[in-house]
């Protein structure tokens, strides 16, 4: 449901039930309020739930199984701020948000070996950044900048992360380039298999990514492009023992009927 008071206010509300076979009956609400400020300005606050049922595998299949888990849930709390100047060339956000998850599912060891099992509560607590601008009528710039504090370290999530691009557009031709920093990602355990939701502190990754794309629009119907990905031929991972690629090109073509 929406509904606006006046022309400044907006508030939004919705609710979810889903009903699982064996957990029962979930009620998933989110609710929201958008305030339209003078100077093109906008505030918005919102509040929603989540969760996540076990899967097949967490429960069934391999060594970790559980058929007993209990579902992820979380709730998640935003304030976010956004603007637009200087006719619409400029334009900057800022988000602070903050996630409590529950129930977290993990495979963890015991006497038979690991076992899928719900293990209490996260924290995280963060602030995005974005922003963007109109240099010309050809060329912008963009970027962005997050930091999440979390209160237990969580495999896959950096603390620091930026992005800073650039799109060019000239006739049929259309260029973009960014670089994307990341600090301190959270890898997988190393002394843990299979993978746990929680990270090992000491285990982390810095790496700086430059990627570029070029596409030329030939008519109506086809375009060509061509992908440049690490272009500094960075040495990285994600996953702790699967490296990622170095310097990677790629091309194509896209019809449009």
């Amino acid at each position: 449901m929406r509904q606006n008071l006046g022309s400044w206010i907006t508030l939004n509300a919705g609710l979810r039930v889903d009903h699982h076979f064996r957990i029962g009956t979930e009620l998933v609400p989110q609710f929201g309020a958008a305030f339209h400020l003078p100077a093109n300005a906008e505030v918005k606050l919102s509040a929603a739930k989540g969760f996540r049922y076990p899967t097949l595998k967490d429960n069934f299949l391999f060594q970790p199984k559980n058929p007993d888990l209990d579902p992820e849930s979380l709730w998640n709390y935003e304030l976010a701020f956004s603007q637009t100047l200087l006719s619409g060339k400029l334009y900057y956000g800022i988000n602070i948000f903050h996630m409590d998850v529950k129930n977290t599912i993990q495979a963890l060891p015991g006497n038979g070996g690991p076992k899928n099992q719900n293990t209490g509560e996260l924290k995280n607590t963060g602030v995005e950044i974005q922003a963007s601008y109109l240099l010309t009528k050809n060329f912008a710039l963009n970027g962005n900048y997050s930091y999440l504090h979390m209160e237990t370290p969580v495999v896959g999530a950096p603390t620091h992360k930026a992005y800073l691009g650039g799109m060019f557009n000239m006739n049929k031709w259309h260029a973009s380039t960014g670089l994307q920093y990341i600090n301190s990602l959270y890898l997988t355990p190393k002394t843990q298999k299979p993978a746990t939701v929680l990270a090992n502190p000491d285990n982390k990754e810095d790496f700086l990514l430059w990627n570029a794309r070029l596409s030329y629009q030939v008519s109506d119907m086809l375009q060509l492009w061509v992908n440049g990905d690490n272009l500094l031929n960075t040495k990285y991972q994600i996953n702790d023992g699967y490296p990622m690629p170095g310097i990677a090109f790629m091309g194509g073509i896209n019809l449009t009927f």
